[in-house]
């Protein structure tokens, strides 16, 4: 599987778990440190665990495994509160 799926799947994970804090956000910098390879058609499983909220940011870690429980990938992202315009 290519590694922009695992990214895809983590930075989705970023988002939601940004938003339950119900803070409109959006991905300031992420990175991936891909751990070993993905197979076509096995269940994949993002759990993310934000690590510190301060001012308008967040850090949250990501653990992307297959469904045996086998890490694939780690992602670390930050997110950005989003302010709407007056």
């Amino acid at each position: 599987m290519h590694g922009g799926y695992l990214f895809l799947l983590a930075d989705t994970a970023l988002a939601y778990r940004c938003a339950s804090l119900g803070r409109l956000s959006v991905t300031r910098n992420a990175e991936i440190a891909f751990v070993a390879a993905a197979q076509g058609g096995v269940g994949l499983v993002a759990n993310a665990v934000i690590r510190a909220t301060y001012g308008r940011n967040s850090i949250c870690d990501i653990s992307i495994t297959n469904e045996k429980g086998e890490l694939l990938a780690e992602f670390r992202g930050n997110g950005s509160i989003v302010t709407a315009p007056k």
